[in-house]
C-alpha cells in the first residue's frame, strides 16, 4: 500500500502530460525511440530537463503568489508585511500546484509567455489549487 501511495506521488510529479508517462526502458537517443522505420519523440523525464529552467518556473510562480499578498493588503488598505510563514505558505503551495502549471506551461511556445503564465497562475494561486487533480 505505502509503496503504491509513492509511485502516485512520483507519477504526480512526473512534469510530463499523462499520455507520456509510459517513459520507455530502453531509448534509442535522448528524445526519440525507434519503432520499425520512423523515429518517435517522446517527453524526457523531468530530472533530464534542464534543471535551471525547470528552477526558475518554480520560483516565477513563487514570486506570483508573493505578489498575491503585497497586492491582497494593498487593496485591503494594510501595511505590505511579508513573514516568513508567508513565504513558506507560497513555496508550499507552489510545490502542490506546479505540475499541473508546468504541464499545462507546455501547450506555449515562447519561454518569455511560459514564466508570464507561471506568475499569473501563482498570482491566482487560489483557482489553480482548486483544479488540481493528483495523478494528472
Amino acid at each position: 500500500m505505502a509503496a503504491q501511495f509513492w509511485r502516485g506521488v512520483v507519477r504526480y510529479f512526473a512534469l510530463r502530460p499523462p499520455e507520456d508517462r509510459a517513459y520507455p526502458a530502453s531509448v534509442a537517443s535522448e528524445s526519440e525511440v525507434t519503432s520499425g522505420k520512423e523515429a518517435v519523440p517522446v517527453a524526457r523525464p523531468w530530472m533530464a530537463q534542464d534543471s535551471a529552467w525547470l528552477v526558475l518556473v518554480y520560483l516565477t510562480q513563487v514570486l506570483g503568489i508573493v505578489a498575491k499578498r503585497v497586492y491582497d493588503d494593498i487593496g485591503a488598505g494594510r501595511d505590505v508585511h511579508l513573514s516568513g510563514a508567508s513565504v513558506l505558505v507560497a513555496f508550499i503551495v507552489s510545490a502542490v500546484t506546479f505540475p499541473t502549471v508546468y504541464g499545462n506551461l507546455q501547450r506555449q511556445s515562447s519561454r518569455a509567455m511560459r514564466l508570464f503564465l507561471a506568475f499569473q497562475s501563482g498570482f491566482f494561486w487560489q483557482g489553480v489549487l482548486a483544479n488540481v487533480t493528483p495523478g494528472g
